[in-house]
């Protein structure tokens, strides 16, 4: 956006404050240079009798610093500058509230905090601001190890400083805090009892400049950690006991060329090329997992049922020239491409179980298969022509059972199936089985057209893992294991199929007992979990162990883009699914790298 567009805009936005009696922005009078900074406690009265929001913004020498831009109430609240003594001042309603302020100016490193205004009384918040490319760094380095070195000592050496002894997390995690300066290029390698392991790693120490909107974000208690440079490390898990034939799938965030998390990111199909690019080299991965959504507009099959307006409309997200595009780009890595057609309702069809009991007659869910057969069918010419490895078909769960007659819907399954096969030569899976709970069958236990697929698809997503906030990976384990032997293991021996498993843990704590969260909306009462994620990983893949009949791990989430950071952004992903750029990634990449 423009700059000009943005200075009207907080001008509007100032303007209509005034309007409506909250806000009064008062103009700064320069009288004398700045006390010693204390933080937010009032030294000085302010030099406009009325306002009561004043303070001094100085560098680290002490120095005023003219033309700061003070912003209080986050980036949409009111803003002013400094003036050459580095003060300023704003007049607020006399409310008992605390504001978020933010002070940026270029060549400088962005502070944010907050103030505590009272009814009584001004509140004074000076602050000192680092020239930007010297502040310092807090770089926090995180190593995942095989948990056969459980027992082992970890250590981090520094250029040819001594050794460091790093602080253990659980058994398989280690970390360290390196208080730095931005710019620095660091040299470190890692020790095991003492003894090097690894190659001598290269780190260039930057500092982040993340303006965000507080309020839009969980109170964390971790909120420090919010501004290191983190740096995650593993040490290859060479000699697991995974299945020879095990690879690692990453499936896209489902939605394709759209600016999804508000950041500007206008078409995803620009940057999956560099995507994959990363998985690769982070985690060797083998598959890559792209949604291609069917959106219903409409749908009634038979007009004389009034559901909803008659006719049927299909409309896909990913256009021929870019799956074209998208598959090359994978296949020039080595990677395969399953494609997940996945069917979306949209507000004007009424799928309510009032209305569903009406209209589900067997003439009616007939001609519903039917049709979507054909959008199944034009799918997979798209994929044909492009070249996809495997194509999953989705139907909406149990919308178009009759009622518990599981044999009809497996039968219509597989009428679906064998259309898109006269079409497309690649592999078929279908993607509908969510296992909630080890202890109860699933939709894997009634439906019977496995046979028709080329291999298995399950979902742990909704698993019942546990029902504490911080699980520990042995006993998360114990719940994966329950479940591939009780209700995986049968399916895959009955069919003589192999098993993809879909997972997507997210990463908040609590995420792993909770159901799930769209990344896509705020969560400001969920407070953010790497470790928990990776755990989750851990535990799963330990599981694996063993297991000859799961062929594929899909991991699904990845975000599209370094632009999806959470900081740059008015909402909070980094509690999402995605494992890019976190702890998770780093498992992944201890198993199956190397």
């Amino acid at each position: 956006m423009p700059a000009a567009k943005i200075l009207a805009l907080i001008a509007i936005a100032v303007v209509a404050a005034v309007g409506a009696g909250f806000f009064i922005f008062v103009p700064k009078v320069p009288t004398s240079p700045p006390p010693s900074p204390t933080g937010n406690e009032t030294t000085t009265p302010p030099r406009n009798p009325n306002a009561n929001v004043i303070g001094y913004v100085t560098d680290s020498s002490g120095n005023p610093i003219a033309g700061v831009k003070v912003h209080l109430g986050g980036l949409a609240g009111l803003l002013t500058t400094t003036d050459s003594t580095g003060y300023y001042e704003f007049e607020v309603a006399r409310d008992e509230r605390d504001f978020e302020m933010i002070f940026e100016k270029a060549g400088y490193d962005n502070v944010i905090t907050t103030i505590h205004v009272t009814a009584t009384g001004v509140a004074q918040q000076n602050v000192k601001m680092v020239v930007s490319g010297h502040e310092p760094v807090t770089v926090k380095f995180t190593l995942t190890v095989p948990y056969t070195m459980a027992g082992d000592s970890f250590s981090i050496q520094f250029g040819t400083s001594d050794p460091i002894a790093m602080q253990q997390v659980n058994e398989v995690t280690w970390c360290y805090l390196k208080e730095a300066t931005a710019g620095d290029i660091l040299t470190y390698r890692y020790l095991v009892n003492d003894s090097p392991v690894g190659s001598t790693n290269s780190l260039k120490v930057v500092k982040m400049n993340r303006i965000y909107e507080t309020r839009n974000m969980p109170d964390w208690p971790n909120v420090d950690e919010m501004n290191y440079q983190k740096v995650f490390d593993f040490i290859p898990y060479t000699n697991n006991g995974l299945a020879s034939d095990l690879e690692l799938g990453q499936g896209f965030f489902d939605l394709w060329g759209i600016n999804y998390n508000k950041v500007g990111l206008e078409n995803t199909s620009d940057v999956a090329g560099p995507s994959m690019e990363r998985m690769k080299e982070k985690m060797n991965v083998s598959w890559v997992l792209l949604t291609d959504f069917v959106e219903y507009t409409a749908l009634d099959p038979l007009p004389g049922i009034n559901f909803i307006t008659p006719g049927l409309k299909s409309v896909y997200t990913v256009t021929q020239e870019e799956m074209n595009r998208f598959v090359q780009q994978a296949h020039a890595l080595g990677m395969k491409v399953l494609v997940n057609i996945g069917t979306v309702w949209v507000d004007n069809v009424d799928v309510s179980l009032a209305n569903r009991s009406k209209v589900r007659t067997r003439e009616w869910l007939d001609a519903v298969w039917a049709q979507w057969g054909d959008m199944m069918v034009e799918e997979a010419a798209k994929c044909q022509v492009a070249g996809v490895d495997a194509l999953q078909v989705r139907p909406r769960g149990d919308m178009w059972n009759e009622g518990d007659n599981y044999a009809y819907t497996s039968e219509k399954i597989r009428e679906v199936v064998a259309r898109v096969r006269a079409t497309y030569d690649g592999q078929v899976t279908i993607g509908l089985i969510d296992i909630l709970d080890v202890n109860e069958p699933s939709s894997l236990d009634f439906l019977t057209m496995w046979d028709a697929a080329d291999f298995i698809c399950v979902d742990l997503t909704q698993l019942h893992i546990t029902d504490s906030d911080q699980p520990t990976i042995s006993a998360m384990q114990g719940v994966f294991e329950a479940a591939l032997s009780q209700r995986i293991a049968p399916a895959a021996g009955e069919y003589g199929k192999k098993v993809m498993l879909n997972v997507q843990f997210q990463s908040y704590v609590g995420a792993i007992r909770e159901k799930w969260v769209e990344p896509s909306d705020v969560y400001p009462d969920l407070v953010r979990d790497w470790q928990q994620q990776a755990d989750a990983y851990e535990s799963l893949l330990r599981a694996l162990e063993g297991k000859n009949y799961v062929n594929c791990l899909m991991s699904v989430g990845y975000w599209w883009d370094d632009a999806m950071d959470p900081f740059n952004a008015n909402n909070s992903p980094s509690i999402s699914h995605s494992v890019r750029g976190k702890l998770a990634e780093s498992v992944l990449g201890k198993w199956f790298v190397g």
